[in-house]
């Protein structure tokens, strides 16, 4: 009877456990290539925060404060809590943390597909009354979280740069009013994210996520003549090979940000002549042969609206697929694969595959590579008319120091000595908040 009971226990967990999904595949439309971006730059920037702060510059007055981080790991309920917010703040006309209802608890298991964000499905009575604060409903949800990041935007670079290169003068090291959504995404090690991106964005953080060697991957712009891909790879050591297969042909990757251990690869894709969606998926090799996939199933798309983000098919194993690494000589730098030759250490930089010590910085002046301030309300920067790919705001646009660039952003966060209790979470800009909902 005690093993019959014991077998019955083991069979209602398992019930009860949520469906296991493989790494950066679709889990019933979660996640879509917008949180895939926002995802992905805040892992290039955790693991090398000292390039974005040059580019930040005197902006970022904290910049000093910021070392390399491990990247954080997607989380369901986490995209799923984080898009519902953003929807339901669009469709019910607000902008803030708190949820401008009581929400439903079984929104868990309505959301989206029984219950589109419309007050009449997601709140009690059906009707906009009292609140939920933002730790509430992302528990809702089935998670904890540790902060939330909010941004008018719908163009995942575009929310990234106003999140990250908010402007604090301050150099003091620690979350404030002033730097909080840069604070959370540059420094918050719960382990998991979740964004979702529906007219807003919005990001929550927690924990609840298996480390994996890919933790993220995507590329910016959807579609263009030029498009970069990007992936993070975070492991004990570098990889072998690191290449995207692109429509069945494979293109080495080279490392952008950070280590061999802990960086950003990139890959430049011209899609001269093509048209449609074209599939690809990461492909790289760990320290001991083993092949690593983003996404472990199917592929990603690049491609207008029309072409899916995930479907379970992926491009076939064609040229360059079976790159051979070789370093000739090389003592660093990349060994054709995208995998390392070996890197540099004492302060010296890898030049002709070889370790230099570079000459003393220049003294003069230097370009502090500000963002590009547009102004006005950040909710109708949604075309990302100024964007980089490598991360950032044209430099050459005026220097970000106008509060009107963060309308429409919030940070918040829960205490970091424990709890997500609603009564304790700090706001961050709570004045530009205020304007945004003017």
């Amino acid at each position: 009877m005690a093993a019959l009971r014991s077998s019955l226990v083991a069979i209602a967990v398992i019930l009860a456990a949520p469906a296991a999904h493989a790494v950066g595949e679709e889990a019933s439309g979660f996640p879509k290539w917008a949180e895939r971006v926002e995802h992905e730059w805040t892992n290039r920037a955790r693991c090398d925060p000292a390039v974005e702060m040059a580019k930040c510059g005197a902006n970022c007055g904290e910049a000093a404060c910021f070392s390399p981080k491990p990247p954080l790991h997607w989380n369901e309920q986490l995209n799923r809590a984080a898009r519902f917010h953003s929807v339901h703040q669009r469709k019910n006309g607000y902008f803030g943390h708190d949820s401008k209802c009581k929400l439903v608890t079984s929104l868990k298991t309505t959301y989206p597909t029984t219950c589109d964000g419309e007050a009449s499905c997601s709140c009690e009575g059906g009707a906009l009354s009292g609140t939920t604060s933002f730790s509430a409903r992302v528990a809702v949800f089935g998670a904890g979280t540790s902060g939330e990041i909010i941004a008018g935007s719908s163009d995942p670079n575009s929310a990234f740069y106003m999140w990250l290169y908010e402007p604090s003068s301050s150099a003091t090291c620690g979350f404030s009013m002033a730097n909080g959504h840069r604070w959370l995404i540059l420094t918050n090690s719960s382990g998991a994210v979740g964004y979702g991106v529906d007219g807003n964005s919005t990001g929550d953080f927690g924990g609840g996520a298996a480390p994996y060697k890919i933790p993220s991957g995507a590329h910016y712009p959807r579609s263009g003549s030029s498009v970069e891909l990007w992936a993070n790879w975070y492991d004990t050591a570098a990889p072998k090979a690191a290449m995207v297969n692109v429509g069945g042909t494979c293109h080495a990757m080279a490392r952008q940000r950070g280590s061999d251990t802990n960086g950003a690869w990139m890959y430049a894709y011209a899609p001269t002549g093509l048209s449609g969606c074209t599939r690809y998926f990461f492909t790289f090799k760990d320290s001991t042969g083993a092949q690593i996939d983003y996404p472990t199933t199917g592929s990603l798309g690049i491609g207008d609206a029309s072409c899916a983000d995930w479907t379970d098919s992926r491009p076939a194993a064609g040229e360059g697929c079976d790159c051979a690494p070789s370093c000739g000589g090389r003592v660093c730098g990349d060994d054709g694969c995208g995998g390392s030759c070996g890197s540099c250490g004492g302060g010296q930089t890898c030049s002709g595959g070889k370790c230099v010590t570079p000459p003393p910085p220049d003294a003069g002046p230097k370009d502090s590579g500000a963002p590009d301030a547009t102004g006005g309300d950040a909710s109708a920067r949604d075309d990302a008319s100024v964007p980089l790919g490598d991360g950032g705001f044209d430099p050459a646009g005026s220097a970000l120091d106008e509060p009107a660039q963060l309308e429409g952003s919030c940070g918040c966060r829960t205490p970091a000595t424990g709890g997500s209790s609603p009564g304790l979470a700090l706001v961050a800009l709570a004045l530009v908040a205020a304007r945004r909902r003017r």
